[in-house]
């Protein structure tokens, strides 16, 4: 779904709560040319230039637009002041710095753990239950046989196995007993353990290579298809051989349901109520530099409330094109996404008694956060000295892009602990500037690139392989 708002209201919002912005909306737009001749971007005592910002988007493996520009001056922002940190040695690793790391993700395992439990206790599946799926034929079981070629590129070797795949399938239309021939041909020895039988699934949920055996009656057997390393043999299971698979199907979607009613209840009973420029105010957080909205809490409830800062660092979490979607994104879009963060903090009163980090969760989490920072501290290390924490943050994305280093995203809410710490600027009309002069560019550039990877810039989603 698109994400859209209204830019003028956007902008009022920016230049009301965001008190760290070099220029303001009320700048007005800055042509490509003086864009790209300003600082984009301000951290560690150090800048961005917009040409450099137009170097990178120029070199993009995906049109360059508000997303894939953001990506890049967070991935600068949050590099710039990871160096300055480690350089200064500052303490990352402390017992308060790694609890505020880790919070998010410990939430997310506690409420896991939570739900996991509350499914423990949940009843199993009744047959009227089954009898109502059954009735329904949105969901299927399929059993299989598969025969692998000892050779994918040897053409005998594929010809000689797909005839006896079609000689197998012509005995077991004739009437042949297939849970017996999966135990004697079939090579696939998770299914063969399960007498070829596969989880349930519903029509969407079949490869397109294989949606012609949706159309196959109960107990029917499908012809060979070609995939992966050999060839599968298909039949549909009868509706009293579906029954099991349609349990183990249908347990974890009641249990979904159930959950979702039962945290539903509990915000209902905690009376949530979003403050009238709640959704104004995450939209502006949403931009870089995501800074704290000024302002009270943007939701209540009995009991509690969720603060600018709570919400800045859930905004940090996400990956920046979601943050450009948010920063755009209409009421509706806007008020689940804070609904979303309240139902979790009212969530968790019931989880645990004490506020997260739990032991458990310091215990899985503290390690591998650790761990990620002395690769961080590596990766600093190989920087050149002699350049300032932004110069050489540019230097790294520069060897991001010509992939002479990977590039290492920082863990968990390191990013949002290391903003906390630190005043970071952007300069949206330079930035808005630099990102529409590049499209042009770019497309004239790439107009006749035909192997092209779909990507994104560091600090989003990494390019494919």
């Amino acid at each position: 779904m698109r994400l859209s708002a209204s830019w003028a209201r956007s902008c009022a919002a920016l230049v009301a709560t965001s008190t760290f912005l070099l220029t303001g909306c009320g700048g007005g737009a800055v042509a490509p040319e003086k864009a790209r001749g300003q600082a984009v971007a301000e951290a560690a005592g150090g800048t961005l230039s917009g040409a450099t910002l137009d170097q990178w988007l120029l070199k993009s493996s995906v049109p360059p637009d508000k997303a894939v520009g953001s990506g890049f001056v967070s991935a600068w922002i949050n590099t710039a002041l990871l160096i300055d940190a480690i350089r200064r040695n500052v303490q990352l690793d402390d017992a308060a710095t790694t609890d505020s790391v880790i919070m998010a993700d410990a939430v997310r395992g506690m409420v896991a753990q939570f739900l996991a439990a509350r499914f423990t206790q949940r009843p199993p599946v009744t047959e009227r239950q089954t009898d109502s799926l059954l009735a329904r034929d949105q969901v299927r079981v399929f059993q299989q046989i598969v025969l692998y070629v000892r050779s994918g590129t040897d053409t005998e070797a594929i010809r000689k196995t797909y005839g006896t795949a079609k000689g197998l399938v012509a005995k077991l239309q004739a009437g042949g007993d297939f849970t017996a021939a999966v135990k004697q041909f079939s090579e696939d020895t998770a299914t063969r353990a399960q007498n070829g039988y596969l989880p349930a699934l519903a029509e969407a949920d079949v490869p397109q290579r294989l949606t012609p055996i949706w159309n196959l009656l109960p107990g029917a057997v499908s012809p060979p298809f070609a995939g992966g390393a050999g060839f599968h043999i298909l039949r549909r299971a009868t509706r009293d051989e579906s029954r099991s698979a349609l349990k183990t199907w249908l347990a974890p979607r009641l249990a979904q349901r159930a959950d979702s009613l039962f945290i539903d209840s509990l915000a209902r009973a905690h009376d949530i109520v979003i403050a009238p420029d709640a959704r104004l105010r995450v939209r502006a957080m949403a931009l870089e530099p995501v800074t704290v909205s000024e302002g009270g809490p943007l939701v209540t409830w009995k009991g509690g409330s969720l603060s600018p800062a709570s919400v800045r660092e859930a905004t940090l979490m996400l990956m920046p094109a979601e943050r450009v979607a948010l920063s755009d994104a209409s009421d509706t879009v806007a008020t689940q996404f804070l609904l979303g963060l309240s139902r979790r903090d009212i969530l968790m009163l019931v989880v645990s008694k004490d506020p997260p980090p739990n032991a458990d969760a310091r215990a899985a989490l503290g390690p591998k956060y650790r761990q990620s920072l002395d690769s961080l501290r590596a990766a600093v290390k190989r920087l050149p000295a002699d350049l300032s924490a932004a110069d050489a943050a540019t230097r790294y994305i520069d060897s991001v892009l010509a992939r002479r280093a990977p590039f290492l995203p920082l863990p968990g809410a390191l990013a949002s602990v290391l903003r906390a710490r630190s005043t970071v600027k952007v300069n949206r009309p330079a930035f808005d500037g630099v990102v529409r002069g590049a499209g042009p560019r770019w497309q004239e550039a790439h107009k006749n690139d035909s192997t092209a990877k779909p990507g994104a810039p560091p600090g989003g989603k990494p390019p494919a392989k």
